[in-house]
């Protein structure tokens, strides 16, 4: 491996993406075209997988590279901050971002977003970057305003799916997309073609950071007809869209194969967008210097454990398994796959490691290079969302409340022979369940 050390990154950062629906993971059904050539030209990690989740969770550790767990469940959030989950606040006074070190050694920094969640009053998840683009109107993000009669919400979901809090939160969203008129409008299209331009402004202001984050493929699950045709034919809406605010207990199984065409839909249009920003950066030959990369925060179950959406106890690799693809400069990394555990609190200290300087000591995550060369180092990864927690290896998943004295017993899943996590074993081996409970333990001594 050359000792080159590249001088600028550049992070693409999406939200609920699924790790399994893309075609460099080994998908054959969903077009994904653009990360594929992407990948084919980079390493791609095949068990990345998230620590601290949610959303803001997620950034939290990406920006500080340190670990958040184990939430504390009674954790005061500031005024203005929501939703009300563990470790959904702000990043401390003490943590040391991603931005303020890079800024400190002379990177000009960049933020484009259209993650609404990082600018709710009292949130700083900007800190740090010299320069950042809030790209406006993605799901309830208070932008733009409508009479109360121009859009009737009950045409949009069918009658089951109505209720007044998925009332308010469609009502907002096509509040913000009333002016949507072509493709390009939609907010990935925004953020990518953003981050293009600021690329194209600030290519010559070498060594410099950039982080493009867009909340799609997250609900509302919504996007063009052409794209969404390419995987349902038959929506129970003109223009369906799936959001937060429908209870998932009044999703049905026949309303799945919709729920999954829109959500598909926006996936390959992240796609295609994403694609945009990519030819951007080979246009302007970043690739020769630049560690580029690609990730998400989460993914999502479309039903394959009785439920849609992501739910804090669903820790499954649906919900917690990354895509990750990081292109080298070296050449001789082009196409290589790595099978060795990372951790999402990992990455912060490993991009610095690849600019060839050293993470703050607050950093708690480790550098996942060496997995590169076959190194494991980790023999387990840990995952945590709100009040539920999961430890995994290469051959186990367990899951389980995390707040003791819990009546919800531990799960186990054999993911070897049942990938798709269908069949808690727990009963089966006591003795898995108690190495697993020994490794929880490092994380969450009162278990």
């Amino acid at each position: 491996m050359k000792k080159e050390t590249p001088v600028n990154l550049i992070v693409i950062c999406t939200d609920t993406f699924r790790a399994d629906y893309m075609g460099c993971y080994g998908n054959d059904w969903i077009e994904t075209p653009c990360l594929d050539n992407f990948a084919n030209k980079s390493i791609l990690f095949e068990q990345a997988y998230g620590e601290s989740l949610p959303t803001i969770q997620a950034r939290r550790g990406y920006f500080t590279g340190r670990s958040l767990l184990p939430y504390d469940l009674n954790e005061p959030q500031p005024k203005g901050v929501f939703p009300g989950l563990a470790g959904w606040n702000p990043m401390e006074n003490d943590d040391v971002a991603l931005a303020e070190v890079l800024g400190e050694r002379g990177y000009f920094t960049g933020l484009i977003t259209d993650v609404w969640h990082y600018f709710k009053p009292n949130m700083n998840l900007h800190r740090g970057f010299k320069t950042w683009e809030f790209v406006r109107g993605q799901e309830r993000d208070p932008w733009k305003t409508a009479p109360l009669t121009k859009f009737n919400t009950k045409d949009y979901v069918p009658e089951h799916l109505w209720c007044e809090q998925s009332h308010q939160a469609l009502l907002g969203y096509l509040w913000n997309t009333q002016d949507m008129k072509t493709e390009e409008d939609y907010f990935c299209a925004r953020s990518f073609r953003a981050a293009s331009r600021w690329l194209e402004n600030n290519a010559d202001k070498k060594p410099f950071f950039l982080w493009v984050d867009t909340f799609d493929p997250h609900e509302p699950f919504d996007c063009p007809k052409d794209y969404a045709a390419k995987y349902h034919d038959d929506y129970p809406c003109e223009r369906f869209i799936f959001c937060y605010g429908i209870p998932s207990k009044r999703v049905k199984p026949e309303d799945i194969p919709a729920i999954k065409g829109m959500y598909c839909g926006l996936l390959t249009l992240t796609d295609r967008w994403a694609g945009f920003l990519l030819d951007t950066i080979e246009r302007l030959g970043l690739f020769e210097d630049s560690i580029v990369v690609f990730t998400t925060d989460h993914g999502t179950e479309m039903g394959e454990h009785g439920r849609v959406q992501k739910h804090p106890d669903l820790l499954h690799h649906q919900v917690v398994r990354l895509p990750l693809i990081i292109h080298h400069p070296d050449p001789a990394l082009s196409g290589k796959r790595v099978t060795e555990l990372v951790s999402a609190v990992d990455f912060m200290p490993t991009f610095l490691h690849l600019l060839g300087i050293e993470p703050p000591d607050r950093a708690t995550g480790l550098d996942f290079w060496p997995t590169v060369e076959g190194e494991t180092i980790r023999g387990h990864v840990v995952s945590a969302y709100h009040a539920f927690g999961s430890v995994r290896t290469k051959e186990w998943n367990a899951i389980f409340p995390t707040n003791r004295g819990a009546e919800r017993k531990l799960e186990l899943y054999h993911t070897t022979e049942d990938w798709d996590e269908q069949n808690d074993v727990a009963a089966e081996h006591p003795d898995v369940v108690d190495e697993m409970k020994t490794r929880a333990r490092e994380t969450w001594p009162e278990l």
